[in-house]
């Protein structure tokens, strides 16, 4: 499986560009590709459904966090302040506990990203209108967005506001995001 890191499963993406982004991981290059073949499938789905489309109308894309197999979730479990929920954010897509259970019921596959020279806020109302999607996480203009896909495609936008260092999370409707104040 390694050798696919390096071949493309999009027009724009590679595996590895998906699998090998984050802070974490680009301090501590650890392994970090997945066990399971859902998992792969649902990372090439994100690519060609999700990055693709957001590349070809806004240009390049940073990605900023993106597949989180056990030993990526270990190292950032560490840090003081971790900001990850891997049953609840899908980062982890198909891969299971030690008890045969998926990680994220969810499913799916999840990326966090940014665009340069474009506001989250744009690019998070854009990706709300034209593209399937499970979860949308906006956390302010200047952060990265949260994106993902599964087998629901609920289509949920969540908009996490930060509050005395505590994340609030509150669902809004398309009209509710496009109208949010920029911070």
């Amino acid at each position: 499986m390694t050798a696919a890191l390096k071949e493309y499963c999009s027009q724009h993406y590679k595996f590895e560009d998906m699998f090998h982004c984050g802070e974490t991981w680009q301090n501590t290059q650890c392994p970090n590709l997945p066990i399971e073949p859902q998992s792969w499938e649902a990372y090439k789905k994100l690519a060609q459904e999700i990055l693709d489309p957001i590349t070809n109308h806004f240009g390049p894309v940073q990605l900023t966090f993106g597949f989180c197999g056990q030993q990526l979730r270990s190292l950032i479990r560490q840090n003081a302040s971790p900001r990850i929920a891997p049953t609840l954010d899908q980062h982890a897509a198909y891969e299971r506990n030690t008890k045969g259970k998926p990680i994220c019921p969810r499913l799916g596959a999840a990326i966090d990203l940014l665009v340069n020279n474009t506001s989250s806020q744009a690019v998070a109302i854009w990706a709300a209108s034209y593209l399937p999607f499970d979860r949308l996480y906006y956390y302010g203009d200047d952060k990265p967005i949260h994106i993902s896909i599964g087998p629901e495609n609920s289509s949920q936008i969540v908009w996490l506001n930060t509050i005395n260092n505590r994340r609030i999370p509150k669902r809004l409707p398309l009209n509710a995001l496009i109208t949010l104040p920029k911070k």
